[in-house]
């Protein structure tokens, strides 16, 4: 798919049409160990959260593909109407998805989806993966052992990356994140998703974490 900022825009009513019409399948994530052993990190070091990563196919639509090829899918609904879609939902039963997607309230304003330059999502993962959780003070420990962590952290998110796209950026890959809680899975504020859009095989990552003080 081509990059166009002239794709022409469409209406309120075809994106609100979305989920109903999408063709999203579930898709494997590669079993070469680098992405589990990111998850996994994660996970271990939010003892009061979680982490879970899913990938989905998304078959050709030209209203999904008019605001992908705009790297414009955090406009309002779009990324809703994917999450919000079966698929995910019966892909990830325990994050409780509401269809359409309810945004839980926790007393501040929603931050909604921003676009994320595709080079920053491994140094985001490793910033998540060095900082761990509520419980894990990594600057108590000093000298080469947190230097060491800090490395171990940047290998492993980079290698994860490299495994979900096979290493590649822009234009075939848009991101966006946000810390805002999409579903019931998120039980606080501590919370961040990325979303990953690979247009050349039309694959969709998603990878969120939460954690609470």
């Amino acid at each position: 798919m081509e990059y166009n900022i002239r794709a022409a825009q469409p209406s309120e009513a075809e994106v609100e049409s979305l989920t109903n019409e999408l063709v999203v399948r579930p898709h494997v994530t590669p079993d070469d160990g680098s992405v589990s052993r990111m998850v996994e990190w994660l996970r271990t070091e939010r003892r009061k959260g979680g982490a879970e990563l899913a990938g989905f196919h998304i078959a050709e639509h030209p209203v999904f593909d008019s605001f992908a090829s705009r790297n414009a899918l955090n406009s309002p609904g779009v990324i809703e109407s994917v999450l919000a879609h079966e698929s995910v939902r019966d892909s990830l039963p325990h994050f409780r998805i509401a269809s359409p997607i309810k945004y839980r309230d926790f007393g501040r304003r929603l931050r909604g989806w921003s676009v994320v330059w595709p080079y920053r999502v491994a140094g985001d993962w490793a910033t998540c993966l060095d900082s761990g959780g509520f419980d894990v003070f990594p600057d108590d420990v000093k000298g080469a052992g947190r230097e060491a962590r800090g490395a171990a952290a940047m290998d492993t998110a980079m290698s994860a990356y490299k495994a979900l796209t096979g290493g590649r950026y822009r234009p075939g890959i848009c991101a966006y994140q946000t810390s805002d809680a999409w579903c019931e899975w998120f039980p606080g504020v501590f919370n961040s998703t990325w979303i990953m859009y690979d247009s050349g095989f039309r694959l969709l990552w998603l990878l969120a974490i939460t954690d609470m003080d």
